[in-house]
């Protein structure tokens, strides 16, 4: 059976919280663009967007890269946009702002995930 080692804190994960200006589609697609540079092979697992007063924006990604037959990297990607709302600056650029944004980072080493050695000779 295969082991899953974390490699960031295990409950919180790595975690980035903001608020302000920024551009939605710049940052999913650097993030996109990390991932495949990388050579992870990522899934978009859950697109949500909530529309009342102000958007609201949920995304969620798993990521895996196989390193060889027995070790493989695994990559949850959950991020969250309150208060979306569309802004233009000052160079007539539009943009977008959030009263917050939080980016948790979950990384894992999965040992085994072949399950090809747990009934190993050499134990």
């Amino acid at each position: 059976m295969p082991k899953k080692y974390d490699v960031t804190p295990y409950y919180s994960g790595l975690t980035i919280v903001s608020t302000g200006v920024f551009d939605l589609t710049e940052l999913v697609t650097k993030l996109k663009e990390y991932l495949l540079r990388k050579k992870y092979i990522y899934q978009e697992k859950e697109f949500q967007e909530l529309v009342s007063d102000k958007v609201e924006l949920k995304l969620i990604w798993d990521a895996e890269r196989e390193i060889n037959d027995f070790y493989k990297y695994y990559i949850n990607i959950y991020m969250f946009f309150e208060g979306l709302e569309q802004v233009t600056s000052s160079d007539h650029k539009k943009l977008d702002y959030a009263n917050r944004i939080t980016i948790k980072i979950k990384g894992q080493l999965i040992v085994d995930w072949k399950n090809k050695w747990a009934a190993s000779k050499l134990k």
